[in-house]
């Protein structure tokens, strides 16, 4: 079990404080890999507060066509 929850001098509970993530920064972690052309596979936060984003394959965008040249064999 956890930690027994201290109690302040006032009787009210204490809370556990403030967060050492926020949503947006998982956000923003996510988005970047995005923006480097990576899939994210997973996203965890560890109990120090360490933000760790797994990466999948990368993702290949196609801009626009295909040039016939592109795929010519020399000689």
């Amino acid at each position: 079990m956890g930690k027994p929850t201290e109690v302040a001098k006032s009787g009210v509970r204490k809370t556990r404080g403030p967060s050492k993530w926020k949503q947006t920064d998982m956000s923003k972690a996510i988005r970047s890999f995005q923006k480097a052309g990576y899939e994210c596979v997973s996203a965890t936060i560890r109990p120090d507060g360490t933000i760790v984003v797994t990466p999948g394959a990368p993702t290949i965008k196609v801009v626009g066509e295909v040039n016939e040249w592109d795929n010519a064999k020399p000689g």
